[in-house]
């Protein structure tokens, strides 16, 4: 039998197997959003799922049929100065660090639209399958295309499951995979129907996988070839690529406690700048974000 707690973003769901589904549905939009209520909610939802002792795993999952989520709250951005921007990355990188250290395992499954922010969510989790529906998985870091980095965690994250081409290709590209591509990369575990519950409970498995850590001749490497790739005509969004250059370089030489600092202090200075600005009226004025 379930027990469902209510809130403004998060809805949990206990089975009699200990484990817990966080349901995220932001309310009132058609495709979930990290915004600081969900980010808040998120965080008093681990709170008590820390402290229960009859939860022995959780899964994130979305309760929209559009997808995952596809990314952060961008309207904020628009609406906030500086150390408000910076305030508001910080806190939501705390909050998915409460994630990725929750001391029992942890699984997303993933639908539909994971970009963004989404895709910083996903990758808190311990483990990600996808899940076989109507809408197909399309997984992207899509900060880029809107003139922004990655600020809450995704650089580190990647850089640390992926090779650096790899890495540097999602970051900086902005296009969204697929499931196959996904699963070829190591994004993504598995897909996994929704009637098979089983196979979805498989993967609170209690190991997590190891960081990866690569020479630094391989990211020398990737990372000048990345900037050979920029010396050509400038893009719409090269002002981001270059930064997200800079960040990885600075996760290649000073780890990822360095390069996420950096991360966040390119997300506001980005933010502030005037193509950002129009990049995301435009998207929202769209409905993209």
């Amino acid at each position: 039998m379930s027990q469902s707690t209510p809130s403004a973003a998060w809805r949990v769901e206990t089975t009699a197997r200990g484990v817990s589904t966080l349901w995220f549905d932001t309310p009132g939009r058609v495709s979930n959003v990290l915004d600081r209520s969900a980010i808040e909610g998120l965080d008093a939802r681990l709170a008590e799922l820390e402290t229960a002792s009859d939860v022995e795993g959780v899964i994130v999952r979305s309760a929209k049929e559009a997808g995952f989520c596809v990314g952060f709250d961008h309207a904020a951005i628009l609406a906030a100065d500086a150390a408000e921007v910076r305030a508001l990355a910080v806190r939501g990188r705390e909050v998915l660090d409460r994630l990725a250290a929750f001391p029992r395992p942890t699984a997303a499954i993933l639908h539909g639209d994971c970009r963004g922010a989404g895709l910083e969510l996903a990758l808190a989790c311990r483990r990600r399958v996808a899940l076989a529906s109507s809408e197909s998985l399309r997984l992207g870091a899509s900060d880029v295309l809107l003139g922004l980095v990655p600020a809450l965690g995704l650089i580190d994250r990647l850089a640390s499951l992926l090779e650096p081409r790899d890495a540097l290709m999602l970051l900086m590209s902005g296009r969204s995979v697929g499931y196959l591509m996904a699963k070829s990369l190591g994004i993504v575990d598995r897909l996994a129907s929704l009637e098979n519950v089983q196979e979805i409970h498989e993967l609170l498995n209690p190991e997590a996988s190891a960081a990866r850590v690569h020479p630094a001749a391989e990211w020398e490497t990737a990372l000048a070839d990345a900037r050979s790739e920029l010396g050509g005509e400038p893009s719409a969004h090269q002002e981001a690529e270059l930064e997200i250059l800079e960040v990885m370089a600075t996760f290649a030489v000073q780890g990822p406690g360095a390069a996420r600092a950096a991360a966040i202090e390119s997300f506001v200075t980005l933010a502030a700048r005037a193509e950002t600005r129009h990049a995301l009226e435009s998207a929202l004025a769209r409905g993209e974000i």
